[in-house]
This record gives C-alpha cells, sequence and structure tokens, in this order.
C-alpha cells in the first residue's frame, strides 16, 4: 500500500502544475483545494515512505547475509560434529574391546521396558564425551514393539513394513532423527531408563509427537528455539512437553537455550512425574532394576 501510496505522490508532484490549473474546476476543484491543504501532510508521508524503504533495504541485506552465515556455520558444525562423532578416546579401553551393554544384557533388559520409556546412554570412548557435561551424553525414546503400537493406535507409516518387528527407538544422531532397532540404540557400554508416570493415551501422545520428528536432520548446533533440525534430547523435549502434567525448563548452555542429557536427568526425576526403572554399567557391569 505504501508503494502504490507513493506512486500517487510521485504522479502528483510531476503533474502539480496542470493539477492546480484546475482549482476552479466544478467537478474536481474541490479536490485540488483538499491536496494543497493536505500538501505539507503528502510530503511527511513521502519522508516516512522513504525511511521505511530504505529500513528494510537494510533488513533485507542483514537477513540474506546472516541467513547465508547460519547456513555455513550449520555445516561448519555438521562436519567437525560428524568428525567428532566418529572418533574415539584413546586409552580409555583396551584395543578391541566391545561394548559393555552385551546382547545378555538387552534380552534381560527388553521385558523391563515400556512404550514411552526415556533411554539416557553413553559410549565409554566417545571424544565427544569431551565437549559435554556430566556423565550422561545421549537420550533416545522408546517406542515399543510392533504389538505395543499396535495396541496403542500408533502406525509406523514412514516405516519399511519389513523393518516394523525390528524398531524400537526414535532417536536422533548425526544422520538425522531416525527409527532404530534396540541393537543399534543399545550398542553402548552404560545406560539409564526413566519411565513417565502417564495414562496410556498420554504414552501414545508422546509417541505420536516423536513420529512427527522422523527424517529430520540433526541439529549440530542445539538450538532448541526451531524445530527444523533436532538434536537427541530435543527429540525428547518435543514429544513429553506439554503432555499432562509434564513441562521442562530450557538452559543456557554456550548461548543457546537447550536441555543437556544431565539437565533432561535432574529435571525428569525432580519433577516427580518419572522413575528410575533400571541403569547398567553406572559403577558396575551389573543391571540394577530399581
Amino acid at each position: 500500500r505504501m508503494w502504490r501510496f507513493h506512486e500517487a505522490l510521485m504522479f502528483y508532484e510531476a503533474y502539480a502544475r496542470d493539477i492546480g490549473a484546475l482549482r476552479n474546476d466544478p467537478i474536481v476543484g474541490e479536490l485540488v483545494a483538499l491536496l494543497d491543504d493536505e500538501a505539507p501532510f503528502l510530503r511527511y508521508r513521502k519522508r516516512d515512505y522513504i525511511k521505511r524503504h530504505l529500513s528494510y533495504r537494510l533488513y533485507s541485506f542483514k537477513r540474506r547475509h546472516v541467513s547465508g552465515y547460519k547456513k555455513v556455520m550449520f555445516h561448519l558444525f555438521k562436519l567437525s560434529g560428524s568428525a567428532i562423532a566418529e572418533l574415539k578416546q584413546p586409552f580409555v579401553k583396551p584395543l578391541g574391546q566391545g561394548k559393555r551393554v552385551t546382547p545378555d544384557v538387552m534380552a534381560r533388559l527388553q521385558p523391563l521396558l515400556r512404550a514411552g520409556d526415556v533411554f539416557i546412554t553413553r559410549h565409554d570412548d566417545a571424544l565427544s564425551n569431551l565437549f559435554l557435561p556430566g556423565f550422561w551424553p545421549h537420550a533416545a525414546l522408546y517406542i515399543g514393539t510392533m504389538r505395543e503400537r499396535v495396541e496403542m493406535g500408533v502406525h509406523s507409516q514412514e516405516c519399511d513394513d519389513r523393518l516394523l518387528e525390528d524398531i524400537r527407538f526414535i532417536e536422533a544422531k548425526k544422520d538425522g532423527v531416525m527409527f532404530r532397532s534396540l541393537a543399534e540404540t543399545l550398542h553402548v557400554d552404560a545406560l539409564m531408563v526413566l519411565r513417565p508416570r502417564l495414562s496410556l493415551e498420554q504414552r501414545r501422545e508422546v509417541v505420536l509427537h516423536a513420529m512427527t520428528h522422523v527424517g529430520k536432520l540433526y541439529d549440530f548446533v542445539f538450538d532448541f528455539r526451531k524445530a527444523d533440525r533436532l538434536a537427541c534430547t530435543e527429540v525428547i523435549y518435543r514429544s513429553f512437553h506439554g503432555v499432562g502434567p509434564l513441562s521442562f525448563e530450557l538452559c543456557q548452555h554456550t548461548g543457546r537455550p537447550c536441555l543437556s542429557a544431565e539437565d533432561l536427568i535432574a529435571q525428569l526425576l525432580q519433577s516427580g512425574h518419572f522413575d528410575k526403572v533400571a541403569d547398567y554399567g553406572v559403577e558396575e557391569d551389573v543391571l540394577r532394576v530399581y
């Protein structure tokens, strides 16, 4: 609208003499007199338009360059984050030693699980442990067996039918937010299982929330203000936040509002709405059930 108003002002200024000559015209004379009276205001509106136009041009310039800067920084974080995720700390584990969570541990743990459980996990020798606070660095959401999901009325349409039986988790890793098998997610050295005190319908809501994020990219900058890319703990945050009595308070880490795995554990247990179900590998290689 301001552009059209500006065009009208340009026309008025270009033909001001011809318009003034119509001052005594019986049809438009009254309008010409009105334009004369409003001329100071019209000039003010023209200045206002120019000021706003320049302001918008400056904003547009900044927006384009900030957007480009963010894209560049994201890809730098992605490259460095992906590299760090693959690197191991030397001398932490004997060469060739496998993960402490063995298939036998997984088999003993599986009957204890329920859709909606939150898993916190750790790789002892991951280099990324050096950059993350506390003992626990990672989180994943357990969505149950195929039978549980059918009973809950949850359908995994995004997933290949041949893999439905194997799927147990939704987890964000460097390759993005994806459905994962038990063997993949629990290929770790230590784990903790936390269970929400929610009804069946509320747990169904949690799983459905999580499924809406499957296929998104991993958030290497850990910015919880946006949902187009998700870090591992953000999958938990966006799946549970606002369901029933559950809510989270984001914490500041390196100037960004987010939740580390340690923040997540503290808030889940302190809320009174989660219980610890089991852990393994915290002090020794023993599966402890609570």
